[in-house]
């Protein structure tokens, strides 16, 4: 796939194709990011739409000192903490749908053990305080760099370098007392 400032470019060229590969690349990611935040599917959605919607009706606002993606990623953050101080109703879930396995299960007992350590990390993660929580989501789940973090969460390199210690810390410690290893 083109890289994403390569698409940008051809979008802001009138190019509309370019902005849909740019939908179809970030769409699922986002939604997973926002629902972390609003713990709802539907709205997940909707406010994934509306960044895709701002994008679309104010292009110049990105003025490319950060990835389209990153971009992307701020307004989702945004749109979803303004849900929330509207009043939404707030519970974690962790995501379920993280492509991939822990484990590639051979056997039913190692489909349930891979199964009780997903559960496991999903409740370890749940458990952090926000930012770090976020962090990881961000670094770990949706495989942004450090940089491109730290912008989403409005926090520089090293502090967002201190959150994931600070969670990886707290991940282990969670684990360890339930008898799991991860890290």
């Amino acid at each position: 796939m083109e890289n994403d400032a390569a698409l940008w470019s051809r979008f802001l060229a009138g190019d509309e194709k370019a902005f849909e590969a740019l939908v179809t690349a970030y769409r699922p990611g986002l939604i997973r990011f926002i629902e972390g935040f609003v713990h709802d599917p539907f709205q997940a959605e909707d406010l994934a739409a509306d960044c895709f919607a701002h994008m679309l009706a104010f292009p110049k606002k990105n003025d490319g000192r950060v990835s389209v993606r990153t971009w992307l990623f701020v307004l989702g953050r945004s749109r979803a903490l303004d849900a929330l101080r509207r009043g939404r109703r707030f519970r974690f879930v962790s995501p379920e749908d993280v492509e991939g396995e822990l484990t590639d299960p051979d056997s039913p007992e190692d489909a349930v053990a891979a199964d009780e350590m997903r559960d496991a990390v999903q409740r370890a993660v749940a458990a952090l305080p926000e930012a770090e929580r976020t962090a990881v989501t961000l670094v770990y789940f949706e495989g942004f760099s450090y940089k491109d973090a730290a912008s989403v969460l409005g926090k520089t390199v090293k502090q967002t370098d201190n959150l994931l210690v600070s969670a990886k810390r707290k991940l282990k410690k969670s684990l360890s007392e339930e008898g799991r290893s991860l890290l």
